[in-house]
C-alpha cells in the first residue's frame, strides 16, 4: 500500500494531564519506557496546547530518527475517528528526545503498511527519542519467553481535567505458533499465540525477547482471541413441560501477535523497516544497542 501522508506538527502537553507517575512503574524507569513505548492517540489543539481525547493503540520506536511500528487496524480506527472533524492522530513521548518529564505530541505525518495479511504499519512523525528495540525476523518455538508493555484501555485514568494513559506490563511465553490456515477468525499470516492476552488499546505493541544490550521483536501484538467448549449439557423436562437447562463450558482466551518473520522484504523507500532499526544511532551519531529492561535475559 502507497504511503500516506500527513501533516507534522509537535505539541507539549501538561504531563499531569496525560500520564499518573504515581501510581505504575513509578520513577526514572516509567519515563524512559515512555519514551519509546507510546501511546497513538485522537486530539485537538488550542493555543499551543493538546488536549488528548481518546486513546486507539500502542506504538513503539524502532530507529532515534522518528520511525515507528504499530498494527495496521490501530491507524485506521484512528482515521476513522478523527474523519469529518478537527481532530489529528498523534504519538504521545517525551521531550528533549526522551529525556524530559514533559510530554509532547507528535502528529502522525505519514504511514505505510506491510503487505496483506500483515496488520503491521511503519508510521513517521517529528517525535524522536533513542530506542532499545531491535527488529528480528527470527522465527521461535513455544515455550519461548517474552515480554510487552503498552497502553490498555482499562488503565486509562484521571478526571474531568484530563486523561491519565498509563502503561502495563506482560510477561509469559509462546504457547503455539501458528499458520494463516490455523485461524479460523480473520485473515492472518504466521503468528504466535500468546499466554497473555492483548487486552484493547495493547495493539501495536512490540513482543520482544530481552538482551543485555537490546530488545529484541520477534512480533506485533494484534488481538486477543475467545474460545468456548462445552463439556457438558443437562436438559431436565419439569411437570408442566417446562425445559430447565444446564451447561458446562470451558473458556480458553489467548492473545494473538503478528510475526515479523516474512516481512524481510518489506521496504519503504528502498529501505526495510528491519535496516532502520539496525541502524539505530544516538544523538552524536554513533550507533547504539539500546538498554536493557529489568527482565530476566533469554
Amino acid at each position: 500500500m502507497p504511503s500516506q501522508p500527513c501533516a507534522a506538527t509537535v505539541w507539549q502537553h501538561d504531563i499531569s494531564r496525560i500520564f499518573d507517575l504515581q501510581t505504575l512503574f513509578r520513577g526514572r524507569l516509567t519515563m524512559y519506557l515512555q519514551s519509546y513505548v507510546m501511546p497513538i492517540c485522537t486530539y485537538s489543539t488550542k493555543s499551543g496546547n493538546a488536549t488528548i481525547e481518546r486513546l486507539v493503540g500502542t506504538a513503539f520506536l524502532i530507529s532515534s530518527d522518528g520511525f515507528f511500528i504499530t498494527a495496521s487496524h490501530v491507524v485506521t480506527e484512528a482515521q476513522a475517528i478523527v474523519e469529518g472533524t478537527a481532530s489529528r492522530i498523534g504519538i504521545v513521548g517525551k521531550d528533549d528526545n526522551g529525556k524530559s518529564t514533559k510530554s509532547i505530541v507528535a502528529q502522525l505525518e505519514w504511514y505505510h503498511t506491510a503487505p496483506e495479511p500483515y496488520d503491521i504499519t511503519l508510521g513517521h512523525s517529528a517525535y524522536m527519542s533513542e530506542t532499545p528495540f531491535r527488529l528480528s525476523d527470527r522465527e521461535v518455538s513455544v515455550w519461548q519467553d517474552v515480554a510487552t508493555y503498552g497502553y490498555p484501555v482499562s488503565a486509562i485514568g484521571g478526571d474531568i481535567s484530563g486523561l491519565r494513559l498509563n502503561l502495563r506490563a506482560q510477561k509469559g511465553y509462546v504457547q503455539r505458533t501458528t499458520a494463516p490456515s490455523d485461524m479460523h477468525i480473520g485473515n492472518h499470516p504466521n503468528g504466535l499465540e500468546l499466554s497473555f492476552l492483548v487486552s484493547p488499546g495493547l495493539s501495536g505493541a512490540p513482543i520482544f525477547i530481552n538482551h543485555k544490550d537490546h530488545m529484541e521483536v520477534i512480533a506485533v501484538a494484534v488481538a486477543s482471541y475467545k474460545t468456548e467448549t462445552t463439556e457438558a449439557e443437562l436438559v431436565e423436562v419439569l411437570d408442566d413441560g417446562a425445559e430447565y437447562r444446564e451447561r458446562i463450558l470451558r473458556i480458553e482466551q489467548f492473545g494473538f501477535a503478528h510475526s515479523l518473520a516474512g516481512l524481510k522484504g518489506w521496504k519503504h523507500d528502498g529501505i526495510s523497516p528491519f535496516e532502520r532499526s539496525s541502524q539505530n544511532r544516538d544523538a552524536t551519531g554513533e550507533l547504539i544497542g539500546g538498554v536493557a529492561a529489568s527482565l530476566p535475559e533469554d
